[in-house]
């Protein structure tokens, strides 16, 4: 994940948030930024965002693609693509054309790839009052959540 080359065409890091570091607020760079500390607030980036394995992020986050390494506690929008690693922890919903999951990954949201917005619907209405495995539309999937009550 973090040894690939660099697409022709994305920018150097010419941000970099320290382990230890905490930043709070709205976060805006031109270019690209690496998180190796915490933010909370918003994030606007309009390059690439990597978030090191010791990174933390707390805020919506707004970027071109996004690597992520660390934690992520919000919504994510890449308009092209998010990269989940191996100890990638995201609690949010995603919303990007492109998705990689790196087995180990941890994912707890929705992700949406193709035009739209994003339905922002409670657990229990994702899950259904089936249980797990129905959804709004009735269907059932995954098995379980088939049984009447």
């Amino acid at each position: 994940m973090f040894n690939h080359k660099q697409d022709s065409g994305e920018g150097k890091i010419n941000t970099l948030i320290g382990k230890g570091s905490v930043v709070e607020g709205t976060l805006r760079v031109e270019s690209s930024v690496r998180i190796d500390g915490r933010v909370q607030g918003k994030i606007f980036v309009s390059d690439s965002l990597t978030l090191g394995p010791n990174g933390v992020i707390e805020a919506d986050v707004e970027v071109k693609r996004a690597i992520i390494g660390g934690k992520v506690r919000g919504n994510l929008k890449a308009s092209e693509r998010v990269e989940l690693g191996t100890k990638a922890v995201v609690e949010g919903d995603i919303t990007t054309k492109s998705l990689i999951i790196e087995e180990g990954a941890i994912f707890d949201g929705q992700s949406l790839m193709k035009g739209g917005k994003i339905s922002l619907r409670t657990k229990e209405e994702r899950i259904g009052q089936g249980g797990i495995g129905e959804d709004k539309r009735g269907g059932k999937g995954g098995g379980g959540g088939d049984k009447e009550g």
